[in-house]
């Protein structure tokens, strides 16, 4: 009974400020319709005022609508001066009783103006605040994940053998709590660098602070791996003796280790502290935002952080009870505790050592995983916290900053779209895809345009071009001019190509009526444009999203319709009750807009449905004709139109064939994998060479880049993984619990290769070299046969080849790459004072880990491609 009272309790009034921000735009783009001056100053098209708000959305941050409108009313400028050529092309701008097309640019216009007006007047939120309150939590969810894993690594207590406790953490549930919000704080930077803010940040510091922050990711990443194979070794380990050592140096250095966590606890919570006063605009509460602005005119904290003059003042009084975390007296406990963790481990290799070496990863290199993250985790905090007292000292004021001419040309120039769009501020994450989750690309990665080696020099005029087993490159002008013949054909038949084409085709279709002279006056008067825009608006790529959305949609339009027929019915035509019953279910629709996000589709269509009804019946009214359609009529027009533009919508979809969704995140999940490869191969060339040298800062800003880019395809993965639940089972059902398994260890395989980037980083060139000479032929098959299985896998996945009858499993190789180490190569206790001995048992762990992980998207590909039998394919040719 508590939990159904709980649902029923309405949101807090801080949850309905955004819906009522909406709805009051919303509410102006209808009064300019109902006002007859109005009206009649911006022409017959004033239905696309309202109509335009809805599309523009108005609860975004300031700069973000700024952006829209200007793109938006740009977009518009084109399209109409396209019409004025069509038209005067086709004669027909001689007749001055057509309406010109700027007709349609005024409203579309005002709508636009209306919603940065909005959006900057009332409760106003900007891409700064947004960020911060990213940021905080962002910062927030890594010190409790920080917390937990380390406390978890510190207990003593271990669960019984062989089983599984409740509360043991896994590799998925850490990927997604540690990528969750990096990838939207990424994005929130970037509007950041697009917007004009006043605030004691720029948009460098707000870059250099956004990569401390990823910083941290891969240390805490390290710190729940060493929990999870500190808890496997415990549970799978026989021998009592090492178990009992194991426990022992845990013991040793818990207290200092502990110690040195709960200051960096203690430091990132102050760091969020002093984070939050360099942008003065905090959350409104609910008084705040009812009185608003006037709180806001007399009330600001700019002040509480800011360094006072005076001795006596109350800021001096509270700095004094409550200090800040010293980055100097961070880095000082964090040398003490490196040279007593360095005798645990001696003691730990001294007493067992033989048996950890011929396990490949036992409890040395546990601890050492640990440690080594926990050192780089407080490093990267001393880090955060020396820039944090930098721009204390150097942003003192808050200034206007207008953004650079390289983040303009950055935005212009970037070819793929956030995967998601952080424009609601205090943490809240919205984007205008239907199905709630954003895409980064369209269509598939193009293999050939994106693979380096793919590429051969022509001898002759040195021009690189794409390998081709079917020809050499071109020679002749004739050779070269087909094949930029071949290029444009290619380009023609991509995804996104022809599903433009298509589209395009399938709008011109629709609209031939208009054009004809014995259906132009049924067409009219029926709004067939309606269906056109129907088609070509909500034509989605792949069948998944289209079919939800267009049952969405349908579900929207005729709920839209009900509702429209009973608020025509209830105010009776009265402009003003129009008003107040619209800005009311406005209301409503924007909260279902912004907070449900399955639900946007419907929530969008029903908002338009409503409006567009009432407001042609109003319209009818006014101008006091006599056969007009009553509010029924118009309501079931639209939805009949609605219904044809769906049908019309999924006849072009399938010309020449429907792209599903299950397919596309085959083809996504194989491209992934062939950059995982080329990654690990590139990882694995650091140990097979003589010549050893350091990362440069090209290197790391690549590899960032690199594993930045995997992480959205990954999110773009989940989202086709999500959306093919909603495609019809005609063939058979989907095997979503395999998908599921094989996006989860694509993931994992992900973090882990960064793991292993992260500690080479750090490793002694010299170091590296004197590992690369040992055993090098068993390491180059070692790394040869771990490449073959990913390339294998990927091939599998987009041809939809099964996988050969005899493989050797990749574990299995590890194991013999294991023993052939334990037999020549034997670690020294001098060694493991070295630098570098912390990094390398990290990149061991990460890549032991790595391995098993492999394996298992191996046998998960192999449940979906299956495996060859030679004596059923002999069988088919008797």
């Amino acid at each position: 009974m508590s939990k159904a009272l709980e649902a029923l309790k309405p949101p807090p009034f801080e949850k309905w400020r955004k819906p009522i921000k909406a709805a009051v735009a919303m509410l102006i783009g209808c009064i300019m319709t109902f006002s007859d001056r109005c009206r009649e100053a911006i022409g017959s098209a004033s239905l696309l005022v309202a109509i335009s708000v809805v599309f523009y959305f108005p609860f975004k941050t300031v700069g973000v609508v700024f952006e829209d409108v200007i793109l938006g009313t740009f977009s518009a400028l084109v399209s109409t001066a396209y019409c004025c050529l069509g038209m005067y092309a086709a004669n027909l701008a001689r007749d001055p009783n057509n309406p010109s097309p700027w007709t349609f640019l005024k409203p579309l216009a005002l709508g636009g103006g209306i919603c940065v007006a909005v959006s900057a007047l009332i409760w106003p939120d900007d891409s700064m605040s947004n960020y911060m309150a990213i940021l905080s939590k962002n910062l927030s969810g890594f010190n409790a994940f920080f917390k937990e894993h380390s406390e978890g690594f510190l207990l003593l207590e271990s669960t019984p053998r062989d089983s599984q406790p409740p509360a043991d953490p896994t590799l998925p549930t850490m990927n997604s709590r540690l990528q969750d919000t990096t990838l939207m704080l990424i994005d929130c930077k970037r509007a950041v660098h697009r917007d004009i803010i006043f605030s004691r940040l720029n948009g460098k510091d707000v870059s250099k602070l956004t990569q401390l922050v990823k910083n941290l990711q891969a240390p805490l990443y390290g710190i729940g791996l060493s929990q999870i194979c500190r808890n496997k070794f415990l549970r799978k380990i026989d021998d009592e003796k090492e178990t009992a050592v194991l426990n022992t140096a845990i013991q040793d250095i818990r207290d200092a280790c502990g110690q040195l966590a709960d200051t960096c606890n203690e430091a990132l919570k102050d760091s969020i502290d002093r984070l939050q006063s360099f942008h003065g605009n905090t959350n409104r509460t609910a008084l705040n935002s009812i009185l608003w602005p006037f709180p806001r005119l007399f009330c600001s904290q700019r002040r509480q952080r800011r360094p006072s003059t005076k001795g006596n003042d109350e800021y001096t009084d509270m700095q004094g009870q409550q200090p800040h975390v010293d980055s100097q007296q961070l880095r000082q406990q964090l040398d003490r505790l490196k040279n007593q963790a360095c005798e645990s481990t001696v003691r730990l290799y001294n007493l067992h050592h033989d048996s950890i070496d011929k396990r490949h990863v036992g409890g040395m290199h546990v601890l050492s995983l640990y440690r080594y993250n926990l050192f780089k985790y407080a490093e990267r905090l001393i880090e955060l916290i020396e820039f944090i007292e930098t721009i204390e000292v150097t942003r003192t004021q808050r200034r206007l900053w207008f953004p650079t001419i390289k983040a303009i040309k950055k935005w212009f120039q970037s070819s793929s779209s956030n995967s998601s769009d952080p424009n609601l501020g205090a943490g809240q994450a919205f984007d205008t895809n239907q199905m709630g989750g954003g895409l980064v690309r369209i269509q598939t990665k193009d293999d050939e345009n994106n693979d380096s080696n793919r590429f051969v020099s022509n001898g002759r005029s040195g021009k690189l071009y794409h390998r081709d087993p079917d020809c050499n490159p071109p020679e002749t002008t004739f050779q070269r001019i087909c094949y930029k013949l071949y290029i444009v054909k290619q380009w023609f038949y991509e995804a996104d190509t022809f599903f433009a084409f298509k589209t395009a085709a399938g709008t011109v279709l629709l609209a031939l009526p208009i054009y004809l002279k014995e259906s132009a006056a049924w067409y009219v008067e029926w709004h067939g444009q309606w269906a056109d825009i129907i088609a070509m608006l909500w034509l989605m790529p792949t069948t998944g999203v289209f079919y939800f959305s267009g049952i969405m949609r349908v579900v929207g339009t005729v709920a839209g319709g009900v509702l429209a027929i009973v608020v025509w019915e209830i105010s009776r035509g009265n402009p003003y009750g129009l008003g107040v019953l619209i800005f009311v279910m406005a209301t409503f629709f924007y909260y279902i807009l912004i907070y449900k996000p399955l639900l946007r589709t419907l929530a969008i269509m029903t908002l338009i449905t409503m409006v567009l009804v009432d407001i042609y019946e109003y319209q009818y009214q006014i101008q006091g004709i006599a056969d007009a359609n009553p509010v029924w009529t118009i309501a079931g027009m639209r939805m009949l139109l609605v219904i044809i533009g769906i049908v019309a919508a999924i006849f072009i979809m399938m010309i020449p064939t429907q792209v599903t969704g299950r397919v596309e995140l085959r083809k996504r999940l194989a491209q992934t994998l062939r950059d995982l490869g080329r990654m690990f191969g590139f990882i694995s060339r650091q140990f097979l060479g003589a010549d050893q040298q350091e990362y440069n800062d090209d290197q790391i800003k690549h590899i960032r880049r690199l594993v930045l880019d995997l992480q959205r395809q990954i999110s773009d993965e989940r989202t086709f993984l999500m959306m093919s639940r909603f495609e019809p089972p005609l063939r058979g059902k989907f095997p979503t619990a395999s998908y599921g398994i094989v996006v989860e260890k694509v993931s994992t395989m992900v973090f882990l290769i960064y793991s292993m980037c992260f500690a080479l980083r750090d490793m002694d060139p010299k170091w590296r070299e004197k590992v690369a000479i040992s055993n090098t032929e068993e390491r180059k098959v070692y790394v040869a046969s771990i490449l073959t299985t990913i390339k294998l896998i990927a091939t599998t996945l987009a041809s939809k080849m099964a996988l050969p009858p005899y493989m050797v499993p990749a574990t299995q190789i590890r194991d013999h790459y294991a023993d052939i180490l334990f037999r020549t190569v034997q670690v020294k206790s001098e060694d493991l004072m070295h630098p570098s001995f912390l990094p390398y048992t990290s990149y061991i762990v990460a890549r032991h880990t790595f391995v098993d992980e492999l394996q298992e998207l191996l046998e998960a590909v192999q449940d979906l491609v299956g495996v060859e039998d030679p004596d059923e394919w002999l069988r088919s040719y008797s």
